[in-house]
């Protein structure tokens, strides 16, 4: 990713140069002024949230499964409860397609 002094010193160049009529140099301005943000093209920060909810709901899973399966019988804690279900519901919002995407 380039720093932001590469990014001034490209506009500045775009800004100077002559050879690029003025159409072209505000085409070129207006393309690089608009910021991108991380999660539009950051793949890995969307792959650990999908990792990090995947892994607690299988550990909810997992702690329910183990709470009911020992000798004494008692109701599955609430917050486990909680956690599970906040991980399907935020799996099921990530993982969904998106209706503006047009698919």
């Amino acid at each position: 990713m380039p720093s932001i002094n590469e990014i001034e010193e490209s506009i500045k160049h775009i800004v100077d140069s002559s050879k690029l009529s003025a159409e072209e140099k505000a085409k070129l301005l207006s393309a690089v002024s608009q910021p991108c943000t991380p999660l539009e093209n950051d793949k890995w920060i969307y792959r650990i949230v999908v990792g990090v909810l995947g892994f607690a709901l299988i550990a909810t899973v997992i702690g329910a499964i183990t709470g009911y399966l020992t000798a004494q019988p008692e109701p599955i804690p609430d917050v486990l409860i909680a956690i599970g279900s906040a991980s399907v519901g935020a799996l099921a919002g990530l993982l969904a397609p998106s209706p503006n995407s047009g698919q």
